[in-house]
């Protein structure tokens, strides 16, 4: 080959990008927890979960809008809800929180509040807007949810599409987010997350991107995510963020500075159709919920680099 078609070849190759995809990685099953009444009503509809530090696995059924409480066996060990607006009733509750082994902390979106349980499923209170604050203190619609290592409570406010600071009494002490917030000026909030320096992330759909505050909501920076995800739920953890990514067969991993690091399949263990519905991880095993009727697939070791 001429010598000038060679450079030509070499330059192209220097100018042009190169794109490293994240390696894809099969996660070995350790154990599977089918659900007891998964089958117990064509209503029944599994989508949000979360497992506290004693290993009790808290689920939202958002058709018959329960609260459903079981036991690493998939035994059923409380339910309660059912529709409506009073206290221990839902209208599309959309994320739950039960990390340690006290509370669980329901959002109930179209009843505009968070509703409070102990552990064994017995109503505290329910935290509401309060219309008397000024209007950047309200929320409606509320979508998602995360606490501080403090305490405090960061919610997605759906109508305003920001995010609410709230302390520890759940008194709202700021919002950040809204339309006026420029490069932080949030369009389709879907996720929240916060990272071992409690920078808060938020997942937003209409960017896809991740867009990262400070602590007290001074916007500092935009992860682009290249490939498009649908996730509604975005997990922290070690410096790596998770998204279920559009196929809803697989977690795409990133580091914090956006790189990709690792994509985790699960396309082996799921039939064909099923799709991701929610996933979670404590410090030792890792949770995905899928499949009709639902189940919950356990895997452990976590992952290499996640200890």
């Amino acid at each position: 080959m001429p010598y000038h078609i060679v450079k030509y070849w070499c330059l192209l190759l220097l100018i042009l990008p190169v794109h490293v995809s994240a390696q894809e990685q099969k996660i070995p099953l350790s154990a599977t927890i089918s659900i007891a009444d998964a089958e117990k009503s064509g209503d029944t509809f599994y989508v949000r979960f979360s497992v506290n530090s004693r290993g009790s696995i808290y689920l939202l059924d958002s058709g018959l809008n329960r609260l459903v409480k079981i036991n690493q066996q998939g035994a059923i060990l409380k339910e309660i809800g059912g529709f409506g607006w009073g206290d221990v009733q839902f209208d599309q509750a959309t994320d739950i929180w039960a990390r340690n082994a006290l509370n669980v902390f329901v959002v109930d979106h179209n009843n505009h509040r968070i509703q409070h349980f102990d552990r064994n499923l017995n109503f505290i209170a329910s935290i509401n807007n309060d219309s008397a604050l000024p209007d950047h203190l309200q929320f409606a619609f509320p979508i998602a949810m995360v606490f501080s290592r403090f305490g405090e409570l960061f919610l997605i406010e759906g109508e305003n599409k920001r995010v609410l600071h709230l302390d520890a009494q759940f008194k709202p002490l700021r919002s950040f987010g809204s339309f006026d917030w420029g490069e932080g000026a949030l369009q389709e909030p879907a996720a929240i997350g916060l990272s071992a320096q409690q920078e808060v992330f938020v997942y937003d759909m209409g960017q896809n991107a991740i867009i990262i505050f400070d602590y007290f909501g001074n916007f500092d920076r935009i992860i682009p995510i290249k490939k498009r995800s649908e996730s509604t739920r975005m997990l922290i953890m070690n410096k790596h963020i998770y998204l279920a990514d559009s196929t809803g067969m697989a977690l795409d991993i990133y580091n914090n500075d956006g790189s990709e690091d690792t994509r985790y399949s699960f396309a082996h263990h799921l039939t064909k159709g099923m799709r991701i519905r929610d996933f979670f991880i404590t410090d030792q095993l890792f949770y995905v919920l899928a499949g009709e009727p639902a189940t919950i697939y356990v895997f452990k070791p976590m992952p290499s680099g996640e200890k």
